[in-house]
Order: C-alpha cells, then structure tokens, then sequence
C-alpha cells in the first residue's frame, strides 16, 4: 500500500534509478517518474554552408540551448572538420548549463545573463554590448524571443537553425498510461516544447488530469506556455536550473 503522505511527481526527462536528484526527491518522500518526451535532432538548415564559411563576419554567437550547442557542433562536423569558431568571436549563452557545453568543447563564454531566459538575457546583453553582427544559433521549436528584441533594436543578426524537437511517440502509450492511473500529485517540465509533446500524446479525455496539477516550469518561458494550454497552478524555482527545479518541488512539498 502506497504511503498516504509519498508525493508522486512527473518529470519530462529521462531519470535513472541512481541519478541524484532522484534520491534527493526520495529522501523527502517524493517519488519521480521521468520520461524523455521530446527527441532532438540534426536539422539541415539551407542557410549553414553560407554562414559556416563567413563565421568570421559576426563578432558575437548565442546560444540559448545545451541543445543548440551540441547540433552546431555536429553541423561543423559535417560539414567541414576544418571549420573553426574565429578567436575574435564572442560567445554569449542564456545560463550555465549551455557554458557548461560549451566548455566540454573547450570552448569559453563572454557573456551569462544573471536570470537564465531569453528574455532576460537579451535585455542585459544589449545593455552591456553593442554588437555588430550577431550569429543565433537556435532550434527550429525555439521561441522568437531574442529575434524580435534584435529586430526592436535594430542589431543586425542571422539565425542558424541546427536541430528540431520532435515528439517522442515511442513513450505515448506509457506516458497514456501513467496519466490513465491519476497517480501524479504534479508535472513538471523543462521546456514548452515538452509540454507540447505531453498534450500530443494523451487522448483528450486525458488533457483535464494533466492541467488541474500544479505545474513545475523549469523558468518563465515555459511557466507562460503552461499557462497557455490551461495550467491552473504554475511554480518556477530562483534559478532556472534543473536542480534548482527539483529544489522548487522539495520547497513546495514541505510547505503543504
């Protein structure tokens, strides 16, 4: 028999048995669940070969994305091993875990916002630079945000589209599942795109189930989409990190 007072929290990343965040939800009594709903892959944007060769014209290249990291690179790989990020260019990127991927590339970073979100991030990068030519480096799902600031401001920039989200239908019957049982106290997510992928894969009967639990949003991009799709209750941590994430939900517990 489960125990009455056990929370039973949704995650939508995939979380093995010895990850430690999932120790450290156990060790509050909160039982996580993770399941990967979207998969990321290569995208082959028309536009790389003529950006790639001319890395040399933008003085500043964003990322906004450990996704968006991981793809640019491969897209070098592909298309030209010889390829190298110029010296002169500077790298800006929306938080920590993206300099992180950076610096597995061996790669340093310019510029962190203090709050980790792009909308955030364009305001305090603006005000601190004064960019020439700006290189986004984004997937195809990704929101606007930074487009239409640069586009406000008039900084010129070109957007190099290297992965695209796509739903991962191979977890629909087990994420049906799981929904079907009304087992979950709460959802959490890590991007709009994961929410997106959740509604794709449940019948609609389902939708009420999902939506009538409190939310965790892993910063206020997602927070805001969630609310959009009829979140009753959304919750989003000081940091927008994934540990700072499963600290929202610790938090939240203790105080209900």
């Amino acid at each position: 028999m489960a125990d009455s007072n056990q929370k039973h929290v949704f995650f939508s990343r995939d979380l093995s048995n010895n990850d430690p965040l999932v120790s450290k939800l156990s060790q509050h009594d909160i039982v996580a669940t993770g399941i990967p709903l979207i998969n990321c892959t290569l995208y082959d944007d028309p536009a790389v070969t003529q950006m790639l060769t001319n890395l040399a014209s933008f003085d500043w290249i964003i990322f906004t994305s450990g996704n968006g990291v991981k793809y640019f690179f491969e897209t070098l790989k592909v298309f030209d091993k010889d390829i190298v990020i110029p010296p002169k260019l500077k790298i800006g990127v929306v938080g920590e875990k993206t300099a992180s991927a950076l610096y597995t590339y061996g790669v340093s970073v310019d510029f962190i916002p203090d709050v980790f979100d792009a909308e955030h991030m364009g305001e305090q990068f603006l005000n601190q630079y004064q960019p020439n030519n700006v290189l986004l480096v984004k997937g195809k799902q990704s929101r606007n945000v930074l487009d239409r600031l640069f586009n406000e401001r008039a900084v010129n920039f070109e957007r190099l589209i290297v992965y695209e989200t796509i739903t991962n239908l191979a977890k629909k019957s087990h994420v049906q599942s799981i929904v079907e049982e009304d087992s979950i106290d709460a959802y959490s997510f890590t991007s709009p795109s994961s929410i997106r992928a959740m509604l794709e894969m449940i019948n609609n009967h389902q939708v009420e189930t999902v939506i009538e639990k409190p939310c965790f949003s892993i910063g206020e991009t997602t927070a805001s989409y969630a609310k959009e799709v009829g979140f009753k209750k959304t919750l989003i941590p000081n940091q927008y990190t994934l540990d700072s994430l499963v600290e929202r939900v610790i938090q939240y517990y203790k105080e209900d």
